[in-house]
């Protein structure tokens, strides 16, 4: 009996390693066909891709020939030109004004405008230190020839005191 059990046991352990091993070659046959079918989709989807543009070019050239020969799409076409041309001459006026109304409003602030303000001060200013430097470099001039003066007059007087 135990070598009939160690005859099962053997048995089933060869059975559960046959399981197993079927496992890992279907495995491995799924990944070898996975990747020949990945590299032959690979192959051919450059040559897929060139035959969808392909096929897309020649509908597209055939929806256009349809639409060029229907009066509907015409009419549609000219509909939408006239409307292109419209808003093209809106922009245009709708620019005009909006540099009219630019202008107007530069001319109106221009008094108020901070740089020219700025710069009229700083011309101000130099005229103004142009103009005291003339006077402080003539004021030496009249302060000498006061001076002058005030000792004259002061040499005279006592001259005249001592006369009385």
């Amino acid at each position: 009996m135990a070598t009939k059990k160690v005859v099962e046991a053997a048995h089933a352990e060869d059975v559960a390693r046959k399981i197993w091993l079927a496992g890992v070659g279907a495995y491995g046959r799924m990944f070898a066909e996975a990747t020949d079918r990945v590299g032959k989709a690979t192959g051919s989807a450059n040559e897929l891709f060139e035959q969808l543009v392909a096929r897309g070019e020649a509908l597209e050239d055939q929806v256009r020939d349809r639409l060029a020969e229907n009066e509907a799409t015409q009419k549609v076409a000219g509909v939408i030109g006239k409307i292109q041309d419209f808003r093209a001459g809106q922009r245009a006026a709708l620019k005009s004004r909006v540099e009219t109304v630019r202008k107007a409003v530069d001319e109106a602030i221009a008094p108020f405008n901070p740089l020219a303000l700025a710069r009229q001060v700083e011309e101000l200013t130099k005229r103004v230190e142009a103009l005291e430097g003339k006077r402080v470099g003539a004021k030496p001039v009249v302060a000498k020839a006061a001076k002058t003066a005030r000792r004259a007059v002061a040499a005279k007087r006592p001259a005249a005191r001592a006369k009385r």
